[in-house]
């Protein structure tokens, strides 16, 4: 399979969408490549992945098996990077037989090779940044935390308290000690009113904080490197 992938020739399984295999070359689809290329135009548009399905639908183009398109269907195609001219191949395995799940090799495995793009580099870069900042942002959101110090505040027994729902308090799970919210919170206050007015809690913060930027910045040098 990797000697045949690094020829160029198929290595099993039909073509990408938008390509037909001739003759053990990879080369465009007439009919299918016109319904990729409007699909990262309609996304660059709209920046909606189910949106982007449901015009194509409309407009009565179907899959290759004669399916409507989905959001996950234009996630995938978008995301492959053979529409901007880079063909990836020898990149996934199934170890576990035919009905198994299929998982990606390790990178040094893979082959790209060139073909003829449907797109250009910057409408494929500017369609997958997009999705990428929107992966992050779903990452990002979650159930909103409705008591702050919940799993931050220690039992003198050494376990996290939490509020039990419908309680006034921080309650230990182990030992089942209790601290009143309000108490807490005028704790706090009072560091808070300690730290604004003390130079030297300052200036230890920003030790730190310039600390901890160094080796963050050393790390990403590590990395840039590695890159």
């Amino acid at each position: 399979v990797p000697i045949r992938a690094k020829a160029g020739k198929p290595t099993g399984g039909q073509a990408p969408f938008g390509y037909q295999w001739k003759n053990n070359v990879l080369l465009i689809d007439p009919k299918e490549a016109p319904i990729r290329k409007l699909m990262f135009e309609l996304f660059a548009q709209h920046k909606r992945k189910k949106a982007v399905a449901r015009i194509l639908n409309e407009k009565g183009y179907r899959t290759r098996s004669g399916g409507e398109f989905t959001d996950t269907t234009i996630d995938r195609l978008i995301r492959d990077p053979i529409a901007k001219g880079t063909r990836r191949a020898n990149y996934t395995k199934n170890p576990d037989g035919k009905n198994g799940a299929w998982v990606l090799k390790p990178e040094d495995e893979w082959v790209h090779l060139e073909v003829e793009p449907i797109v250009s580099e910057e409408l494929w870069n500017e369609c997958n940044y997009f999705l990428d900042s929107q992966r992050t942002r779903l990452k990002k959101t979650g159930k909103p935390v409705v008591h702050l110090f919940s799993g931050l505040t220690f039992c003198t027994c050494g376990a996290k308290m939490y509020v039990p729902s419908n309680s006034p308090k921080y309650t230990c799970k182990k030992c089942r000690n209790k601290m009143p919210l309000d108490d807490l919170e005028a704790i706090f206050h009072a560091e808070i009113k300690g730290f604004l007015f003390s130079d030297e809690e300052i200036a230890a913060h920003l030790e730190h904080a310039n600390e901890t930027i160094q080796q963050k910045l050393e790390l990403l040098s590590v990395l840039e490197r590695e890159a």
